[in-house]
C-alpha cells in the first residue's frame, strides 16, 4: 500500500502470499500451474492479459506479451525437499540431504521451470544468503566466482548465479536512528548490480530501509 494505489480489496486479489508447506517440490509445482494459467488466459481473454510492448517484429507488425506477474522466494536456503522436512533426524533420507544434493535438486527444477516462466512473462525473484566460506587451510580461498567476494559462498550452488539475468548485493551500512536523519529506525543499504544483461553491472543505488515498513522509496530518492 505504500508504493501502489490499490486499495485493500484490490491488494488481497491480486498478492498472493504463502508461507507454510512450501518444499521443493511444492514451489515447482505451483510456478507451473501459474505459467499454464497465465497461457491459457492469453487464449481466452487476450484483451485483458496481453499488452503491447511498443516493438515491431521483422514484419513491422507489434509485439504483444503477456502481462507480467511477480514471484518472489524468500528464500532459497529455506528451500527443502519435503522428504527431508518430514523425515526423523535418524532417518537416512535426512543424513543423506547434503548441500550437494540440494543444489542438484535446486539447478533440476529451475531448469525445467525456466523456459515456462520466460513463455508466460513469469519474473522470478529469489532471495539468498551470502555466507562466510570457511577455509581450514594455510592459504586464503579464492573467489568461487565473479559474483562472489574472496571468502564468501551462496546457498544452492553455482547454477543459480549462473542462470540469473540479474543479480543484486544489497549490503547495510550506516545505522539510523529516529534521533538522526529520517526520524526511523533503520539502515542505510547499497544495492550493487553485480550482474545485469539489461544495465550497466558495477553501479550501486543506496537505498533506504525501515525496520517497521521496509524498504522507503520515497527516502531512497533522496540518496541519488
Amino acid at each position: 500500500q505504500d508504493f501502489r494505489t490499490w486499495d485493500s480489496s484490490e491488494i488481497q486479489s491480486r498478492f498472493v502470499i504463502r508461507d507454510k508447506g512450501v518444499y521443493i517440490e511444492s514451489f515447482r509445482l505451483r510456478v507451473l500451474e501459474i505459467c499454464e494459467l497465465k497461457k491459457q488466459q492469453a487464449i481466452e481473454h487476450p484483451d485483458e492479459v496481453l499488452y503491447n510492448t511498443g516493438i515491431l517484429d521483422a514484419y513491422g507488425k507489434p509485439v504483444y506479451n503477456i502481462i507480467p506477474t511477480v514471484v518472489i522466494l524468500d528464500s532459497l536456503p529455506q528451500l527443502v525437499s519435503s522428504a527431508i522436512f518430514n523425515a526423523s533426524a535418524n532417518d537416512d533420507t535426512n543424513n543423506n540431504m547434503t548441500a550437494a544434493n540440494l543444489a542438484k535438486q535446486y539447478k533440476a527444477m529451475l531448469r525445467e521451470i525456466k523456459p515456462r516462466l520466460e513463455e508466460a512473462n513469469v519474473i522470478l525473484f529469489i532471495i539468498n544468503h551470502i555466507y562466510e566460506d570457511i577455509n581450514t587451510g594455510f592459504f586464503p580461498k579464492a573467489a568461487k566466482n565473479n559474483y562472489l567476494k574472496q571468502g564468501e559462498t551462496v546457498a544452492g550452488g553455482m547454477y543459480p548465479l549462473y542462470i540469473s539475468n540479474n543479480l543484486f548485493r544489497f549490503t547495510t551500512s550506516t545505522k539510523l536512528t529516529k534521533d538522526k536523519e529520517f526520524g526511523i529506525d533503520g539502515y542505510h543499504v547499497k544495492c550493487e548490480f553485480i550482474k545485469s544483461r539489461s544495465n550497466r553491472s558495477g553501479r550501486i543505488v543506496p537505498l533506504v530501509y525501515n525496520q517497521e515498513r521496509g524498504f522507503d522509496t520515497v527516502l531512497s530518492m533522496y540518496q541519488m
